[in-house]
Formats: structure tokens, sequence, C-alpha cells
């Protein structure tokens, strides 16, 4: 039987004492931030893949939302995507949204962001990427 090989089998896997994943936690506090207000909360280097995310938020207000995204410090290294994590998330009620995509490697250092839509938030919004980080290539 012929076994094919992949380009990973050959990656160094990186192993810590509980292996090599990792998680952040970052914090937007709004405090009556109009609609369309984004905080960054984290930064992620470059060569750290993003395997997962939580973002829990507490009750924001009436007809509020938000988003989960990146954006670029340097508008040349990428497109800032304001909802790459999660779009729209309803935050008139304490809840939680997850991001259980593909995973996603960022070969520049990201800022990760919360957007508040729909009107005014006031509360806070809690993210919590799972990455692997390996460094930039």
């Amino acid at each position: 039987m012929t076994i094919k090989h992949a380009s990973s089998l050959r990656a160094a896997v990186y192993n810590g004492t509980h292996g090599n994943l990792s998680k952040a936690i970052g914090a937007a506090e709004f405090a009556a931030d109009a609609a369309n207000t984004t905080i960054a909360v984290l930064r992620l280097e470059a060569g750290t893949t993003v395997t997962g995310l939580t973002a829990h938020n507490s009750a924001l207000g009436a007809g509020t939302g938000y988003k989960v995204g990146v954006a670029y410090y340097d508008a040349a290294d990428g497109t800032d995507d304001d909802d790459l994590f999660a779009t729209d998330a309803d935050s008139a009620a304490a809840g939680s949204e997850s991001y259980s995509g593909a995973p996603i490697t960022f070969e520049k250092p990201v800022m990760v962001t919360v957007k508040a839509t729909g009107a005014a938030a006031t509360g806070k919004v809690t993210v919590v990427p799972e990455y692997i980080y390996r460094g930039p290539n």
C-alpha cells in the first residue's frame, strides 16, 4: 500500500508542558459607545494560527449586536475583516458566540477587534481565541 506524505508531516511539532495550543483573553468595555465603535482587544503575532474563538458578552442594550474580526497594523499587510470570527451577534441579552471554522494563519501581526452594531452599547465582550503560535516563516 502506498502512503502519500503531506508537507505537514515534516513540520516540527512544538511541545511544551501542555502541548502547543494556547488561549488568550481580551475584553472590550463599551460605555454608551455608538454603533460602529471598534475596540482592539488583542494582538496576534505573525505566525499565529487561530483554531477557534469564543466571545462572551454581557447584555449590551436593546437592539445591540457585535462583530469580532481582525485589523492589520499596516494596510499593506492585508485587508481588515471586521466579522471574520463573529457576524453581528445579538447582544441584547448576555450570551456567547463561537467560531469553529477552518484554522486561520496570520502571516503578519493583527489586532483582534470587537465592533458594536445596531445601537449604542454598554457592557463587556470578552474574547477568547484558541491558537497555535509557531512564529513567522
